[in-house]
């Protein structure tokens, strides 16, 4: 039996963090492990502590993307593999995607394309095609609705510009990757509903 990797997807404001903590109080049993990026190993954890602390800040583009690919690289082989090959769903808040959008587009490094194409074809070797839940909402809509909001990290903090670069590197990976995009502009209950059925499709 072979399990399955679902990716959710989003920029700031987008609503998946609320849509994950949802879905975990409402999924029975065993069969559906819920990880994140960066993070999701001890190793990978160490990594996200590093990226967003205050000296992770002054990382180049560079450095922040190769970190990115080793943290994903161990989250992938300690995580990610081991619950696939038992059959189970895995679930992860961000993943590929997010490092196209944000290292790629966002801090406008485009000569890391194909850099990140190279390894992305490695990464297929060692893990099924995921499926990416693409949480698609305007940027100056999302940073509004993170107003307020005390867990941040200095990615949140960047100016519109950024956000508006990241939304246009979410719409370019769509070309990449098997994406399937929801409106996150609407209600909650509307986009639950929609996610719900997206995941249907996606474990089909």
């Amino acid at each position: 039996m072979k399990g399955s990797l679902i990716v959710l997807e989003g920029g700031e404001g987008s609503g998946k963090s609320s849509i994950i903590e949802r879905m975990k109080s409402e999924v029975k049993g065993d069969n559906v492990v819920f990880t994140r990026e960066p993070g999701g190993s001890p190793r990978a954890e160490e990594i996200r502590r590093y990226l967003f602390s205050e000296e992770g800040k002054t990382l180049s583009a560079d450095s922040q993307f190769h970190l990115f690919w080793a943290a994903r690289m161990d989250h992938i082989k300690e995580t990610i593999q081991p619950a696939l090959a038992s059959g189970k769903v895995v679930i992860s808040d961000r993943f590929d995607m997010s490092t196209y959008a944000y290292q790629i587009f966002g801090e406008e490094h485009h000569d890391l394309k194909f850099l990140f194409g190279l390894i992305r074809v490695r990464m297929l070797t060692m893990i099924p095609a995921p499926t990416y839940l693409w949480f698609n909402v305007d940027p100056v809509v999302g940073l509004q609705r993170k107003r307020g909001v005390t867990d941040v990290n200095h990615f949140d903090e960047k100016d519109i510009e950024f956000h508006k670069r990241v939304h246009r590197g979410y719409g370019d990976f769509t070309a990449v990757g098997r994406v399937i995009e929801l409106d996150a502009s609407q209600s909650k209950e509307v986009v639950w509903e929609n996610f719900k059925r997206a995941i249907e499709r996606a474990t089909a």
